[in-house]
């Protein structure tokens, strides 16, 4: 086994770990995160310098931020394809329908969101973090979803 395999091998279980830290919904959300995870840990192991320490004190920032980069753009790809799937005279009906069955910060972060408002923006506004922001945007893109 390469030195770069037995590597990514031996630090999976910091990858799943951290991988699961980001509440995935359900195992095919899990599976993508641990991807995106392994990404970010095959970076930290081409850029680690062992001289200036151990590989996880810097493998979980490059993971964390892989993760992060695939919540982002995982998010804004599921919104843009639900929005696009709306015909323009049912999203005054959609936005209607909303008040009723989300949440205040639900409506707040899908609104915001789709006056085109950037993820990072929209937690700077509502001052709360990334993963809990996404979170919160998928939880009510799912409400949507689930009532059509």
């Amino acid at each position: 086994m390469k030195d770069e395999e037995k590597l990514i091998h031996q630090n999976m279980g910091l990858v799943i770990s951290l991988a699961k830290r980001f509440n995935p919904s359900n195992p095919q959300e899990l599976d993508e995160y641990i991807q995106a995870g392994r990404i970010g840990l095959l970076i930290a192991i081409r850029k680690h310098n062992p001289e200036l320490g151990a590989l996880s004190t810097i493998a979980w920032q490059y993971i964390r931020r892989e993760i992060r980069k695939y919540i982002k753009f995982y998010t804004k790809f599921k919104y843009q394809e639900m929005h696009n799937n709306i015909p323009s005279d049912k999203k005054e009906e959609l936005w209607e329908y909303l008040p009723n069955n989300l949440t205040e910060q639900e409506k707040k972060i899908i609104k915001l969101k789709s006056m085109g408002h950037t993820m990072s923006e929209i937690e700077d506004k509502i001052q709360i973090g990334a993963s809990k922001a996404n979170k919160i945007f998928k939880t009510g893109i799912k409400k949507i979803q689930n009532a059509n």
